[in-house]
């Protein structure tokens, strides 16, 4: 959105620009404009002696060219004033960067971080009246029509400028010389935008961009409404088919549709995804040591009561509420890869400071999430899977702003959903803002009602290799402490007649399991331990704690948790390692 609000910014700098030039002189002594170097567009010339178009293009050129400390050039077409009817039209306006003049504001640190090209075929002005023309301060149009637009945005092309412009508003920076615009509408139609980042080479585009607002008016009144946008009353802006690979070439990251309705304070974002460029199977060709690979799908993430001036003039997404609906997760992770080096910047918290965006959303409610995790295991030869369906919950205090941390330094997601689409369960995850760095966090989960022990061996035989045969799991109570390094906590595992099938590769079936009869028996009569609480009435509660040399956030939490249950009934811990 800060590319976005700066490409309007300059787009008004070009119209505005058009306003001007009826309230002042057509001359302009000691100017000569100077054609930019790479346009497409030349003016025309005069047709007769008093044909006065060539001078209104000249000073367009010189309003730019004041209005940007020579930054920019602008070259344009055909410019067709009509006094008449009030309406003036520019055809193939271009407008380009000054080389020379680039290289005099980097060497006064005054050259901005980002630097623009901007072509459109034409703009439309509707309204021009006598007031217009001869106002200096005041300027009031019907409506504005911009169409085909293409904006290249280049990034990082020297150090940010210097001084206090980058604090000014967005109203400070566009209103030098007036004390007043008033606009019916803008309409825009059929824009490109291109972000060139120069640091890794790399180009973002968003297609399709249209946007509607009406009844503008900016002026010192509205300089502070949040509840305009853009200085508009009522604006509707879409974006389609965004699409950006992710930096290592795994992921296609897209958006179907983007769209705003400033009148409802609201912003949803449509068709969210992230998709992986390869099967599971052809993943781990493109990577040297385990490594989660994911599939996300998200139908609609809807913003609500979004504070506009904030997102347009400090680059802040602050909302009261947002909304997930339908959602899909997908997790998997092979464990023949080496370990590698972890990852100790990943878990979600991290991931929430590491934006490029300052966030502060006040609850985040989710509703029908599905969160698969599958893991490939090396010792069974099989992979495992631990689903969680139609989860329902709601995150708090989604922030990365420093000011609201002060006052709460904790992120709480709060979810139940069904485990393997039958047992209930509930889940509560508090993260520290105040200590991200280190990871610091708190999950609690429990179980809803008791289900059968045989609910759990699409897990158990993979990734522990062991069947449960029978036995009834009245309760599962977990509550871990962690950090990157290592998490631990007491898990209760309350449960009835458990007997337990020990399983091993079977040599003459590649990729099947088969049961260890001797090991079985003696597992079932003399090592494992069939109930909890004994038959004496004792209650075991352990404490379970892990290690994390590789895998994500919740793959440490699981394992924490899996640990508790292998030490409840008397495994051997080793099994979570493998």
């Amino acid at each position: 959105m800060k590319k976005i609000t700066a490409i309007f910014l300059i787009i008004g700098v070009l119209v505005v620009s058009a306003y001007v030039l009826v309230r002042q002189s057509l001359t302009t002594p000691g100017f000569t404009p100077t054609p930019p170097k790479d346009t497409v567009a030349s003016a025309k010339p005069k047709e007769s002696f008093l044909d006065l178009k060539p001078k209104l293009i000249e000073k367009l050129q010189q309003l730019i060219k004041q209005g940007c400390n020579g930054l920019y050039n602008l070259s344009i077409r055909e410019l067709k004033p009509d006094i008449l009817n009030s309406t003036l039209s520019i055809s193939n306006a271009l407008l380009v960067p000054d080389t020379a003049a680039m290289k005099v504001l980097e060497g006064q640190g005054k050259l901005p971080g980002e630097v623009f090209r901007i072509k459109t075929d034409s703009i439309w002005i509707d309204g021009l009246g006598i007031k217009d023309i001869i106002s200096k301060e005041v300027v009031d149009v019907k409506s504005i029509h911009i169409l085909k637009p293409t904006i290249d945005i280049y990034s990082n092309v020297t150090k940010q400028a210097k001084g206090n412009d980058g604090e000014k508003t967005l109203y400070q920076r566009l209103m030098s010389q007036m004390k007043h615009i008033g606009i019916g509408n803008i309409i825009i139609q059929d824009a490109a935008l291109i972000h060139h980042n120069s640091k890794n080479n790399k180009s973002t585009k968003f297609n399709d961009i249209a946007m509607h607002l009406s009844d503008i008016v900016i002026d010192s009144t509205t300089q502070f409404d949040r509840k305009r946008f853009l200085f508009a009353k009522e604006a509707a802006l879409t974006m389609k088919n965004y699409a950006v690979p992710t930096s290592n070439n795994l992921y296609t990251f897209k958006v179907g549709v983007i769209s705003i309705k400033a009148a409802k304070q609201s912003m949803v974002a449509s068709n969210v995804t992230l998709q992986p460029h390869y099967s599971k199977s052809e993943f781990q060709q493109h990577v040297s040591t385990q490594k989660e690979r994911y599939e996300i799908s998200i139908p609609s993430i809807e913003f609500r009561n979004t504070d506009w001036w904030s997102l347009i003039n400090s680059e802040t997404l602050q909302a009261k509420s947002a909304q997930i609906s339908k959602a899909n997760v997908q997790v998997y992770l092979d464990r023949r890869k080496p370990s590698g080096e972890t990852n100790m910047k990943g878990f979600p918290h991290q991931l929430i400071m590491q934006l490029p965006m300052k966030l502060n959303i006040e609850k985040l409610v989710v509703n029908d999430l599905d969160i698969t995790y599958e893991e490939f295991s090396k010792l069974s030869g099989k992979a495992g899977k631990v689903i969680i369906e139609n989860m329902q919950g709601s995150i708090s205090n989604l922030t990365n702003l420093p000011q609201i941390i002060k006052q709460n330094k904790t992120t709480t997601v709060s979810a139940s959903g069904m485990f393997m689409k039958l047992a209930p369960v509930q889940l509560t995850l508090r993260f520290d803002l105040s200590n991200y760095k280190t990871g610091n966090y708190s999950a609690a989960l429990k179980t809803a009602k008791a289900f059968d022990g045989s609910l759990v061996n699409p897990i158990a035989e993979p990734l522990g290799l062991f069947r449960i045969k029978r036995g009834e799991l009245k309760s599962l109570v977990a509550n871990i402490r962690g950090d990157n390094y290592k998490s631990s906590g007491d898990i209760l595992m309350l449960y009835d007649d458990l007997h337990i099938t020990p399983m091993k590769k079977d040599a003459d079936h590649p990729g099947e399991l088969k049961k260890k009869t001797v090991t079985s028996f003696i597992a079932n009569t003399f090592v494992l331990k069939d109930e909890n609480p004994s038959k004496d009435g004792s209650v075991r509660k352990v404490n379970a704690s892990f290690t994390r040399k590789s895998g994500t956030f919740f793959n440490g939490v699981w394992k924490t948790i899996f640990i508790g249950i292998l030490k409840t009934i008397g495994a051997p811990e080793k099994l979570a390692y493998q």
